[in-house]
C-alpha cells in the first residue's frame, strides 16, 4: 500500500488517509490495494479538474481580451466596407434588406421563371400561365401588412 501511496502528492495522501473523510470512511478496513488506488485516483481527478478548469478559464479570458483588442484596432470605415461586401454577396444570392429599392429587372426575370415553371409543371400554355400570375395577389409592401387586419390597433 505504501508503494501505491508514493505515486501521489502529499495532498492526495493526506486526503486519502484522513480518518473522518478518507478511505476508512467508505471502505471496510483494511481496504484492498485496488480500492486504495481507485480512491486516490478519484481524489487526484477531482483536484486536477479544478486546476484544469481554472487554466481553461484563464485562457478563455486571454482570448477574449485579444479578440476585443483586435476589434478596437479595426477602423469604422473598414468595418463598414466589410459589411457592404457581405451585403452585396447576399444580394447576389437573392437576399433583400430593409431599405433596398425593388429591382424591376429581377422582378421581370422572376416572373418569367414562374411562367416557365407553370408551363412545365402544370402543362399550361403561355397565355394560361400569364393569366394565372395576373390573378395572384400582390406581395405586401410593408412588414406590418396584417396590422389592423388580424390584430386590431
Amino acid at each position: 500500500m505504501l508503494v501505491v501511496l508514493e505515486c501521489y502528492t502529499d495532498d492526495v495522501i493526506k486526503r486519502a488517509t484522513e480518518p473522518a473523510t478518507g478511505i476508512q470512511s467508505v471502505s471496510k478496513f483494511p481496504p484492498s490495494i485496488a480500492e486504495l488506488k481507485e480512491f486516490c485516483d478519484s481524489i487526484h481527478r477531482r483536484s486536477t479538474y479544478a486546476e484544469q478548469y481554472d487554466a481553461r478559464s484563464r485562457e478563455q479570458l486571454k482570448e477574449r481580451d485579444r479578440y476585443e483588442a483586435e476589434a478596437k484596432a479595426e477602423s469604422a470605415e473598414h468595418r463598414k466596407a466589410v459589411t457592404e461586401r457581405i451585403k452585396a454577396d447576399l444580394r447576389a444570392a437573392g437576399f433583400r434588406f430593409a431599405g433596398d429599392a425593388p429591382d424591376s429587372t429581377s422582378r421581370e426575370a422572376e416572373r418569367a421563371k414562374l411562367e416557365e415553371r407553370l408551363m412545365q409543371n402544370f402543362a399550361q400554355s403561355a397565355e394560361q400561365a400569364k393569366q394565372t400570375l395576373n390573378n395572384l395577389p400582390n406581395q405586401p409592401d410593408k412588414p406590418d401588412f396584417w396590422q389592423g387586419v388580424r390584430w386590431p390597433t
